[in-house]
């Protein structure tokens, strides 16, 4: 009975070596990645701990140290029979040796059921990864001229100027041509000034409000500038400015009402407009400004050469959260034909 007895404790004391490994120190163990995670699990593989090191080692200890005694030469043997304490200790170790086995079992559900759930995660991320990626490859296109009509709005809950809409998408190397329209008292302006993108429509007229000064233009955006001048910067004096300014000459791919605030049924019809670089006045007396039913309309054009996420505002009414967002693509068929995407190519 002693070898039974002493491998039982020796069994259990490296079993709680094994529980403590799993609790307090984590990481590998014979290929199996085993973390102490689940606190339920933990708790009863330190229990278990607890109760295996003195068990084990009091099993361990009378297993190998008891030997039978020694008598005297011709003196009768002896034969022991297992006392009762023996056998009790025997049962707790034995009991001992199958709640560690069941606290692995609970530990080896637990990291299971984590590693799968992360390898559910992992999946799920590298599809998307996929799908994104496949999306970006497919963008694979020769630049086009694609129009936005931007207006000015105030029609969500906030009761505050926005624009409509407020995100802009493209892809690299596309000509993107703005329309941008207002009809409200205050002065508004289409502007980008982040690099590498500088350009603006200031579509502001005389009598109207400067939201910023709290006074009222006493002119108009100019529109005699040089399409040279334009270029220098957005400027405050120019209606359509900027170093991404492209000259006047394309046609507007979407229709319009040449005279907005004179309605199609009064016999006006709808036609392509061209891209002219110039802000237009409708209706602009003072009359007209303080009733909103001015209309002021600026046309411009830039390309959209460096994919990215840009911003665009109004100089105005920023801060009050007039403010949108420029989405330019990667386009692969710029990587092959940088010259027709707008980019600078230096030649060796």
């Amino acid at each position: 009975m002693k070898t039974a007895v002493a491998i039982t404790g020796l069994v259990l004391l490296l079993i709680a070596a094994l529980m403590f490994y799993i609790v307090f120190v984590g990481g590998t163990f014979l290929g199996f990645i085993i973390t102490g995670t689940n606190s339920t699990a933990n708790f009863i593989a330190f229990l278990f701990v607890i109760l295996a090191l003195p068990i084990g080692s009091g099993l361990a200890f009378f297993g190998l140290a008891f030997k039978r005694p020694i008598y005297a030469a011709g003196s009768p043997q002896v034969v022991y029979k297992s006392s009762s304490i023996g056998s009790a200790a025997l049962a707790v170790a034995v009991i001992a040796v199958i709640i560690a086995f069941a606290s692995i079992g609970v530990m080896y559900s637990t990291v299971g059921a984590q590693s799968n759930q992360l390898s559910s995660v992992s999946s799920q991320v590298n599809s998307l990864n996929t799908k994104v990626s496949s999306y970006l490859a497919s963008v694979n296109t020769p630049p086009r001229a694609i129009a936005y009509k931007v207006d000015w709005c105030n029609t969500d809950n906030t009761g505050e100027d926005r624009y409509c809409p407020s995100v802009i998408v493209a892809s690299q190397g596309d000509t993107v041509q703005i329309l941008f329209i207002h009809n409200d008292t205050d002065a508004h302006t289409f502007s980008m000034t982040t690099t590498p993108y500088f350009f603006q429509i200031n579509a502001s007229s005389a009598g109207m409000h400067n939201f910023l000064t709290n006074q009222f233009n006493v002119g108009n955006c100019s529109n005699s500038g040089s399409f040279a001048q334009e270029q220098a910067n957005v400027s405050a004096t120019y209606c359509v400015s900027g170093n991404s300014l492209l000259p006047a000459g394309q046609d507007m791919v979407i229709a319009q009402n040449p005279t907005p605030a004179v309605p199609i049924s009064n016999g006006t019809g709808i036609i392509i407009l061209p891209v002219d670089n110039m802000v237009h006045f409708d209706n602009t007396t003072a009359a007209a400004i303080n009733s909103t039913t001015i209309e002021i309309w600026g046309i411009g054009s830039f390309q959209a050469t460096t994919p990215g996420v840009y911003e665009y505002f109004c100089h105005y009414h920023v801060s009050n959260g007039m403010f949108g967002y420029l989405v330019v693509l990667p386009n692969e068929y710029c990587s092959i034909n940088p010259k027709t995407c707008g980019l600078n190519v230096t030649s060796a």
